[in-house]
């Protein structure tokens, strides 16, 4: 079954004013690493999150400013930052806080948002799933995600990706211990990354060719 960032890339000739053939892409679905520098597009996403998601997302309500400050300071910890883009906007993110720095054999904490129009398409699924094997290359354990009792959506991911739940009054503690990274854990986050890069590339270029289509 494909992801929704395992979309084929396709490229087609068009013509630009001067009648040359330029290459163009349409816009794919992508996930990548977000770079500390871009700590405002992650702050743009969780913005756009309605009152139930963030709750859901930080175990409580949370206002504007805490956001705005949250990513300010992601640059503070061992932080990485998976964002899910589609038409060139981050819909989703799965973050992976270590403890340790650097991260290697440190406990990792994960989290998850999708705004509302873009849930149960599988996209936090994946995104979780990137963010384990993540977690796992860096050789963290245990990998851990908090969650309110409430959180259904939540629950029902964690028991899928075959993590053990640990209920404490309101909240629940999902936990797994990953296996040790392998050369194929290692190779599908360079791929990941790869992918990523060469998606940015072409979107690039096809920006370009756009504006030199109405030269």
């Amino acid at each position: 079954m494909s992801h929704p960032a395992d979309s084929t890339l396709t490229c087609r000739p068009s013509r630009n004013g001067s009648g040359n053939a330029v290459w163009t892409a349409p816009v794919q679905p992508l996930i990548r690493k977000l770079a500390t520098a871009e700590s405002a597009l992650h702050a743009a996403h969780l913005l756009r999150l309605g009152e139930h998601d963030r709750a859901m997302r930080f175990m409580g309500y949370v206002n504007d400013a805490h956001i705005e400050r949250y990513c300010g300071e992601a640059g503070r910890n061992e932080r990485c930052v998976l964002a899910y883009f589609e038409d060139g906007v981050v819909r989703g993110v799965a973050e992976a806080v270590f403890e340790a720095r650097p991260a290697w054999r440190g406990t990792c904490e994960l989290a998850l948002s999708v705004e509302s129009g873009h849930q149960g398409r599988g996209i936090g699924t994946e995104l979780m799933r990137r963010a384990i094997v993540l977690a796992r290359n860096r050789g963290a354990t245990p990998v851990r995600i908090l969650f309110l009792r409430e959180n259904r959506r939540m629950r029902a991911l964690a028991l899928k990706l075959g993590m053990s739940l640990a209920v404490n009054g309101t909240e629940i503690e999902a936990s797994l211990r990953p296996q040790w990274p392998n050369q194929f854990t290692v190779l599908a986050e360079n791929l990941g990354d790869g992918h990523a890069w060469w998606s940015r590339w072409l979107a690039g270029n096809t920006s370009h060719a756009k504006r030199a289509a109405h030269v």
